[in-house]
């Protein structure tokens, strides 16, 4: 089975959490704060690599997670940052935010060329530890914040492969046989439909230039709604910058397989259409030479245009044929990508406001930079809980909770910890 379309759930490692410490050394009895800061969390990021043509990794395995980052140590020593998690995807991967309750996708990143990456979930900031909380008025803090949680994301990979050359055609028109003469790609070759149930890659050169080629498996009527190897492969079409369009000379009627293909090519989409072609009349060297040019003359009235003879088998015309699409590839703009967006984190898309909301019994807290600040605090240390409430009141909370009511010791919802407000 071809994978060109996969959903995975993603978590990025936590901080690691910071250290309440103190120095004991002799002959100091009121030794300071050295707690150490935790290590971030590792990110999650995926890579587009050269060695796949699916996703079929994919298949089986459907969460990844990064690893968290180690707890802050005394004498202010810093917890170790955690690795990023690295998903190797074949170029031409689109990554989209998996969004039902929106009612669409979202699309976060492109991966249209080897080497590119995406962060899809950031690995959470590492506690800040005791030492870090030292100042003139505050000599022995004894809080320290807990790490970051890392960011989770579910998400749909879809793979539309990028070639310069797409070859397209009815089954068993000699796609793969063309690829595997002109690349050192090996498809699998059998004189049966569909043998080709995966897109094949292969690297021609022609006039000193290479071409990527995909070899687009059989295609018949009603792939658009799914019919036979379906619309999985249609997609790919999309990012050739020109095609090959395979006729079989030999074939019952020609003409009518080419406009078939191009009705499917315009069903799913009519931007298909305007994609530079090269029409190729295959087969050739199965005509006697007496009958060719009265054949391929026929067919090129019938089909209104210029169609290139040549063989698959043989290698006859198979250089005209490359050297003509080649051109057009090289003049053709380049195929048109899901609008990137390499990173998002919390505090990338977080705006600074504060917002407050009565559900039942307590107040509901919005605000990213609280909700992060919250999931670092640990409430149950009364010096950890004071420096969030001093905080919030300077973002406002306070007087957002007084509007609404609120006395002291009302419960705050934030980020999924309720906690009693101390008023001011």
């Amino acid at each position: 089975m071809f994978w060109d379309t996969v959903e995975i759930s993603v978590t990025a490692g936590n901080g690691g959490n910071g250290l309440v410490s103190f120095r004991r050394e002799r002959g100091e009895s009121r030794g300071g704060p050295n707690g150490g800061d935790g290590g971030n969390g590792g990110s999650v990021v995926v890579v587009a690599g050269t060695g796949e043509t699916t996703l079929g990794a994919f298949a089986r395995q459907k969460e990844f997670a990064a690893t968290s980052g180690q707890p802050g140590g005394k004498s202010k020593k810093h917890g170790q940052t955690a690795d990023d998690l690295r998903l190797t995807v074949p170029v031409g991967t689109i990554i989209y935010t998996r969004e039902s309750a929106r009612g669409a996708d979202r699309a976060l990143a492109d991966l249209s060329e080897p080497g590119q990456e995406a962060v899809v979930a950031k690995g959470g900031h590492g506690g800040f530890g005791n030492a870090h909380f030292t100042s003139s008025v505050r000599r022995t803090p004894r809080h320290a914040e807990l790490g970051e949680p890392g960011e989770t994301a579910d998400l749909r990979l879809e793979l539309k492969l990028v070639a310069d050359l797409g070859l397209v055609g009815v089954p068993s028109v000699g796609k793969s046989t063309l690829l595997a003469r002109v690349t050192a790609a090996k498809p699998k070759i059998a004189d049966y439909p569909f043998t080709t149930t995966v897109p094949g890659l292969g690297i021609a050169r022609v006039d000193g230039t290479n071409y990527t080629i995909a070899d687009i498996p059989g295609l018949i009527e009603g792939a658009h709604a799914g019919k036979g190897l379906g619309d999985a492969f249609l997609r790919h079409v999309e990012r050739t910058k020109a095609t090959i369009h395979l006729l079989d000379l030999t074939a019952a009627d020609a003409v009518e397989d080419y406009r078939k293909i191009r009705k499917e090519l315009g069903a799913f989409n009519p931007a298909l259409l305007e994609k530079p072609e090269v029409i190729a009349l295959n087969k050739v060297d199965t005509i006697p030479e007496s009958e060719r040019k009265a054949a391929i003359r026929e067919l090129e009235q019938r089909l209104g245009q210029t169609a290139l003879p040549m063989s698959a088998v043989t290698g006859e015309g198979v250089s005209e044929v490359l050297r003509a699409a080649a051109t057009l590839a090289k003049a053709a703009k380049p195929p048109v990508v899901a609008n990137a967006m390499p990173t998002f984190t919390l505090k990338d898309l977080a705006p600074r406001s504060v917002g407050v909301a009565k559900v039942g019994d307590r107040f509901q807290v919005t605000s990213p930079r609280l909700e992060r600040l919250a999931a670092q605090t640990d409430f149950a240390n009364f010096q950890a809980a004071e420096r969030f409430w001093w905080i919030a009141s300077r973002m406002g909370l306070e007087k957002r909770l007084e509007k609404l009511g609120a006395a002291a010791g009302a419960t705050v919802e934030v980020a999924g910890k309720r906690v009693a407000w101390p008023g001011r």
